[in-house]
């Protein structure tokens, strides 16, 4: 702010222009009546340092309550294993969420549906038969399992997205 160069004005400039030609769009996450639902995803091994990268977002009658994107504690061996680390996470922040809202408002009596898009993780979530190819996966992960057996969640394929982005 004390000494700005010609490229700050110039992105400045660039700024205000985009703010003007897109003030009449705006941005609608749907306020329908969904209740609670999460999607994840997981990004296997394309960074450096070989971690893979969970992210998801938590709505609320259609619109965001929680959202995160971290990088996953362990080195993942399989995308399908990746996704299963995603998709415990996105179950302890929904389960936080369950329980903020018991005491705020109401129980939330619905299975939570959480959109995953890969199909193997999907399959070792809900099958509880022993996996040869997983069993180095650790126990903390595991628990995701037991809250499909005890139909709390319903992890579903995602098919698509509903976001659109329209004029005023």
């Amino acid at each position: 702010m004390r000494n700005p160069a010609r490229t700050h004005w110039e992105a400045a400039k660039r700024v205000m222009r985009y703010l003007k030609g897109t003030k009449d769009l705006k941005l609608t996450l749907g306020a329908g009546e969904e209740g609670l639902q999460a999607f994840v995803d997981a990004d296997w091994a394309s960074q450096p340092h070989r971690h893979s990268i969970s992210g998801y977002v938590i709505l609320l009658h259609g619109s965001p309550v929680a959202w995160s994107a971290r990088k996953q504690s362990l080195i993942a061996l399989s995308t399908v294993e990746a996704e299963y680390i995603a998709l415990t996470s996105v179950a302890q922040e929904v389960l936080y969420i369950q329980a903020l809202l018991d005491k705020l408002y109401e129980p939330i009596k619905a299975a939570t549906i959480v959109h995953c898009d890969n199909q193997g993780a999907i399959a070792l979530a809900s099958n509880n038969k022993y996996h040869t190819r997983t069993k180095h996966i650790d126990i903390c992960y595991h628990f995701i399992r037991a809250l499909i057996q005890n139909q709390d969640f319903v992890v579903l394929i995602i098919e698509g997205l509903k976001l659109k982005c329209v004029k005023m």
